[in-house]
């Protein structure tokens, strides 16, 4: 795999974009994920759930729906919409992976999408959706993903 070309396709992603190891290290990150988060990013060190939820642990392991982990266990891309602290403070992000396999079938890494959601919050706020629940959160997506 050839870091510098991959980081080269993240760094034309317009969204906040990470590619990440089956080991949820970042490998490469584009200037909008940055931005996006206060938390440095150490490329091959940094772990998605360190910077997205300030975890020690990947989200399933603290009740969240994890897209990497589906992704890993049935080889298709997969979404999940989290509440994450952002340098704005909490947003809500539309989260899509999608495993990356090289010629031989093999997943090398996973590509990341973040599409933040700027008109739902948990907390009051101009023109904005308030809720947190599970039925909030599925509307939400099915908002978000009917262009």
């Amino acid at each position: 795999m050839n870091i510098a070309t991959v980081q080269a396709m993240i760094n034309a992603v317009e969204k906040p974009a990470i590619f990440i190891d089956t080991n949820y290290r970042i490998l490469a990150v584009n200037l909008p994920y940055r931005e996006l988060y206060e938390t440095s990013i150490q490329i091959g060190y940094s772990r998605c759930y360190e910077i997205s939820h300030h975890a020690s642990e990947p989200c399933d392991k603290q009740g969240e729906q994890c897209p990497l982990s589906e992704c890993k266990q049935t080889g298709k891309a997969s979404s999940a919409l989290h509440i994450h602290p952002t340098a704005d403070g909490d947003a809500y992000c539309d989260i899509h992976m999608r495993p990356i396999v090289d010629d031989d079938g093999i997943t090398i890494g996973f590509l990341e999408v973040l599409d933040k959601i700027e008109y739902a919050s948990r907390h009051i706020g101009q023109a904005q959706m308030i809720g947190e629940s599970d039925a909030f959160k599925a509307m939400l997506k099915l908002i978000n993903r009917s262009d």
